[in-house]
């Protein structure tokens, strides 16, 4: 039985002593029905002990002797109780202090049996309420034990219902608490504090009962947030840890499990969305993440947040850190948000004058899919038709993805086929394209398109004669 001290253990009977003839079980000495004496000391209190014992069923027994029999050559009586008892409380005892007890059945002329089963206790008030650290350590305080040798922690847990020393405390005249480290986080833990004379250990029933779990002070993040391109998920993702004052991790407890929350921080550099499961609630402490990405390119920082569980037992308030940067890069470009366009505009603006000299700016923007500039691209553009001169662009695409070229020309297009150009390089973008239309200039000669043929004399041989209006380029005149 936990607790209770076995018969026949820790006499305080030195070896090899013979014992006076008052003391010691002798064959004149009745044995009242066989009776056995004391069978368990119990520590009840701070100044309080409890025996116990099989009382003797001979009818001559009316009364057990209690005897504190410390000095073992000298015993005190302390107690008479009446015969139809098998148990006694004594108070008043001096506390952490080694007694031996002793019980004796008398009859009515005070005849006791000759029993010295003798048992020790000591009077002890115990453990006090345990102090948790941290999901794996908690101070044990107990009730000053300074005459013991020692003080024995002494637990077990809902897995394990067996004693376990897990500390020992032999300063007793300055320590009045043990510290318990390698607790196992979450375990509901039963804890007493024993005082300890040379092999004998107390059973008070004292107890304390705890369970190890950490509370907040600080996030971590133990993985960063990697770099990666707009709309990919991030090349590492974000795991945070929450941890204690003590910068152990916080793996049982309300802050174990409080939900994290990432947010684009307000001092990031650039805004964007995280996207996915930006809130995930922590496990034994640690918050992991999963498939997250931004589509805004640019430098970024991030902040994880735990909730505030300082309602509960064990919780705290809000707490915030701060990633280190990371950067997201432009995806590939896109044919759907890329441009090419040419100043001035037409309309609003009248087309320009296919004069060799007259030119549009042609701009260039190349984006990725999500509308982010691509820099650091040099494009090349194309037109649909010969004998245009084109100006490629001289540079790579700048910080707002574009760059510029031009385009002058000799050939109008006033009639089919128009002029249009488009993006050859990047791969993937001659979808994107631009009307460039010319004009002609003011007509300056005529010229034959069809031909008179020969034809005999006052015969009507000679076909259709076509005579163009023309500019100084050849392009037809057709306005005007």
């Amino acid at each position: 039985m936990m607790g209770m001290v076995a018969i026949g253990a820790l006499s305080a009977c030195p070896k090899d002593v013979s014992l006076p003839s008052n003391l010691a079980s002798t064959d004149s000495a009745p044995d009242y029905g066989g009776f056995l004496g004391l069978e368990e000391a119990t520590t009840v209190g701070a100044t309080k002990i409890k025996l116990s014992w099989t009382a003797s069923a001979d009818p001559q027994v009316v009364a057990y002797n209690v005897y504190d029999a410390t000095l073992f050559f000298a015993p005190k009586l302390v107690k008479t109780v009446t015969g139809n008892v098998s148990e006694v409380t004594l108070t008043g005892l001096d506390t952490q202090t080694y007694y031996t007890f002793r019980v004796r059945a008398a009859n009515k002329d005070m005849k006791e049996d000759g029993n010295v089963r003798d048992l020790p206790a000591v009077p002890y008030a115990g453990v006090l309420p345990a102090q948790v650290q941290s999901s794996t350590s908690a101070i044990i305080p107990f009730n000053d034990a300074s005459n013991a040798d020692e003080v024995v922690i002494l637990c077990t847990t809902t897995t394990n219902p067996v004693e376990q020393v897990l500390a020992t405390v032999t300063d007793v005249a300055n320590l009045q608490q043990a510290t318990l480290n390698g607790l196992n986080a979450g375990a509901a833990y039963t804890c007493r504090a024993a005082t300890k004379f040379g092999d004998f250990v107390d059973n008070n029933s004292v107890k304390t009962t705890f369970t190890p779990m950490g509370t907040a002070a600080s996030l971590v993040f133990a993985t960063q947030p990697g770099s990666a391109a707009a709309g990919a998920n991030l090349s590492t993702q974000p795991v945070i840890r929450i941890l204690d004052s003590n910068g152990t991790l916080v793996s049982a407890g309300p802050d174990s499990r409080a939900v994290i929350t990432l947010t684009v921080s307000n001092n990031s550099p650039t805004v964007g969305t995280i996207r996915g499961t930006a809130a995930v609630p922590a496990v034994g402490g640690i918050a992991t993440f999963s498939g997250l990405n931004f589509q805004e390119a640019g430098q970024k920082l991030i902040t994880a947040t735990k909730e505030d569980t300082s309602s509960q037992a064990q919780g705290s308030a809000a707490i915030a850190h701060e990633s280190n940067q990371f950067t997201i890069t432009p995806g590939a470009v896109s044919p759907m948000t890329s441009t090419i366009i040419i100043t001035p505009a037409v309309p609003p603006s009248i087309a320009l004058t296919a004069n060799g000299i007259d030119a549009y700016a042609v701009t260039i923007t190349l984006k990725d899919l999500y509308g982010n500039p691509v820099a650091g691209t040099r494009p090349v553009f194309a037109s649909n038709l010969s004998g245009d001169t084109l100006t490629q662009p001289a540079t790579n695409t700048n910080a707002m993805g574009e760059v510029s070229g031009s385009i002058s020309t000799t050939v109008a297009d006033s009639a089919p086929p128009y002029r249009s150009l488009n993006i050859t390089s990047p791969a993937g973008l001659t979808g994107v394209m631009v009307a460039a239309p010319f004009v002609p200039g003011p007509a300056t000669k005529l010229a034959f398109t069809t031909q008179p043929t020969n034809s005999p004399a006052g015969a009507n041989g000679m076909g259709v004669v076509r005579v163009a209006v023309q500019d100084a380029n050849g392009n037809v005149v057709s306005t005007g």
